[in-house]
């Protein structure tokens, strides 16, 4: 009976030994499972946070494009509108009898306005209107046409030249250009 008993006292402590480094084997396969979680779901988050910081530089160089593409479409349309007048305007000027009307407006309008004077005018507008015997007509302004009238002690200038006309109408419609390109 002696040697049942060390042989039962052997299993038993075989037995508690093996059962113990299964509970340490199962702690520690569970610790790794745990710390394994953990890495998955520090990892999950990097790459969540990267997607997110890629998808808002995305979204944001898709709204910028967005932006030069609706500006350059605005200013597409500002630059027909303007083409436009310009066509208008120099419509004006290329129809001869209408411009000779007006060139004649503006000679009337110097003279009600001065008395006498110098109108300046462009070589190609000689002949064009009549300049009243109180002015002295001086051809000496480029192609582009229109009049300048000075009073005759020179101190009162009207400027009616086509190159100020445009650049008065540019500087008067710019506010309206800068509004439709910019909001």
């Amino acid at each position: 009976m002696a040697l049942e008993n060390v042989i039962d006292e052997l299993l038993s402590q075989a037995k508690a030994t093996a059962e113990s480094k299964i509970m340490n084997a199962r702690n520690g396969a569970i610790a790794e499972i745990e710390r394994a979680k953990n890495e998955a779901e520090s990892i999950r988050r990097q790459y969540e946070s990267k997607l997110k910081a890629e998808a808002d530089r995305l979204h944001g160089e898709a709204k910028r494009e967005a932006e030069i593409e609706t500006r350059l479409n605005r200013q597409k349309m500002v630059k027909r509108v303007l083409d436009l007048a310009y066509a208008e305007l120099f419509r004006f000027v290329s129809d001869r009898h209408f411009y000779a009307q007006y060139l004649q407006l503006f000679i009337d309008t110097a003279s009600a306005e001065f008395g006498h004077g110098i109108i300046h005018m462009s070589p190609l507008d000689s002949g064009t209107a009549a300049v009243p015997e109180t002015f002295r007509a001086l051809y000496d302004l480029p192609e582009s046409g229109g009049i300048i009238a000075e009073s005759a002690d020179r101190t009162v200038v009207l400027d009616l030249t086509v190159d100020t006309l445009l650049r008065d109408f540019w500087h008067a419609n710019l506010p309206l250009v800068h509004s439709l390109l910019f909001g």
